[in-house]
Formats: structure tokens, sequence, C-alpha cells
């Protein structure tokens, strides 16, 4: 456990000497953006807009901002614009952009023997 609590700080510890802007990404898929200002064990202090203490229990991922991160090479996927449209079928619809739920009740209905 001592080993994780290690490499926790030194990568935090770094990404606030250098006052690398940080996303911060908590359970509940909020995101937050801003740098490091301070951390312990139990919490992490941000300077954003509105400073913020965030209990470290409630962070999924810490990273850093996308224009500050490594760039890494990777297969650039052609966009819709540059590949070729499907040939589309009369009387068929378009594919729908947003999944739509649908919830059925069932009534149970209960005889006695």
């Amino acid at each position: 456990m001592r080993d994780n609590q290690k490499l926790q700080n030194e990568f935090l510890n770094q990404l606030r000497k250098t006052a690398t802007p940080v996303s911060v990404f908590l359970k509940t898929g909020e995101r937050l953006d801003g740098q490091i200002k301070s951390f312990d064990i139990y919490s992490l202090s941000l300077n954003c807009p509105e400073p913020r203490l965030v209990v470290k229990s409630v962070i999924a991922t810490v990273q850093p901002a996308a224009k500050h991160a490594k760039k890494t090479s990777r297969k650039r996927m052609p966009s819709a614009a540059q590949s070729e449209p499907e040939p589309s079928v009369p009387g068929s619809r378009p594919p729908r952009k947003t999944p739509e739920v649908v919830r059925k009740r069932r009534r149970i209905t209960l005889t006695k023997p």
C-alpha cells in the first residue's frame, strides 16, 4: 500500500510543482479543470475559476490537460465527410443519433385457485 501512495504522491507533486493544468474526473462523471494547489492523503485542492477542495474518495481519474499531455501516435479514423456515403434503401429510415429508451409495464393479476 505504501508503494501505491508513494507513486500517487510523486505524480501529484510533479503536476503541482510544474503548475500543469489537469482534468479531474469524478465518479459522478463530472469533470473539473484546474491546477493542483495542494494535496494530502484524503483530499486535493484545485485552483480553478472557483477554488475547490475535492475528497480523493470521489475522484475517478486525474490526468494532465489534453493540450499539455504527451502526444502519442494514433491512427486517424476517416471522418464521416471523407468516407463514402452508404447507398440508401427506399423506405428505410436513417439511423438514430441517440438511443431511445423504451419501458414496458406489465400488469400481473393473481387468480385464487
